[in-house]
C-alpha cells in the first residue's frame, strides 16, 4: 500500500511540475515583482507557446522567406526545427516583385536553425482563420 502511495505522489508531482512549466507558473511572481523570469526553459519556448495563434515568417540568411503556421517546434532552440503547415515560400524576382509558391500539404520541416536570420510572428486576421489550422 505504501508503494502505491509513493507511485501516486510521484505521478501527481510530475504532472504538477510539467503544468507549472507549461503554463508559466512564475506569472504570479512577476506580478508581485519578485522576478522577471518565466518558468519555461528559454525565450524560444516562451514565444512559441504564448504565440500559438500566430503565423510565422521565417527569413533565412540568403533572403528567402517561408510563411506558415508553426504546428510543431523543437524544445531546444539550438536544434530549432520547425514544422510549418499552410506554408508558402516567398521570394523576389529580378524586378523586385514578390513571388509566392505554396508548399503542398501537409507542410514543410525547417532545419537547420543556423540558416535562419530571424522569425517574425504575425497575428491571424480573423478567428475563423485560426480555427482552420487548430
Amino acid at each position: 500500500m505504501e508503494l502505491l502511495g509513493i507511485i501516486l505522489i510521484s505521478i501527481i508531482l510530475g504532472v504538477l511540475v510539467a503544468a507549472y512549466r507549461q503554463f508559466d507558473g512564475h506569472r504570479l511572481f512577476r506580478k508581485c515583482a519578485l522576478t522577471d523570469r518565466t518558468a519555461r526553459a528559454d525565450t524560444w519556448n516562451d514565444v512559441f507557446t504564448d504565440k500559438r495563434q500566430c503565423d510565422i515568417l521565417v527569413t533565412f540568411q540568403d533572403g528567402l522567406s517561408l510563411y506558415g503556421y508553426p504546428e510543431y517546434y523543437s524544445d531546444d532552440p539550438r536544434d530549432g526545427r520547425l514544422f510549418l503547415q499552410q506554408a508558402k515560400w516567398i521570394s523576389t524576382d529580378e524586378n523586385g516583385n514578390q513571388i509566392e509558391q505554396e508548399v503542398p500539404d501537409p507542410g514543410v520541416l525547417v532545419m537547420p536553425v543556423n540558416k535562419i536570420a530571424f522569425i517574425q510572428f504575425i497575428e491571424r486576421d480573423t478567428p475563423s482563420e485560426r480555427n482552420e489550422v487548430e
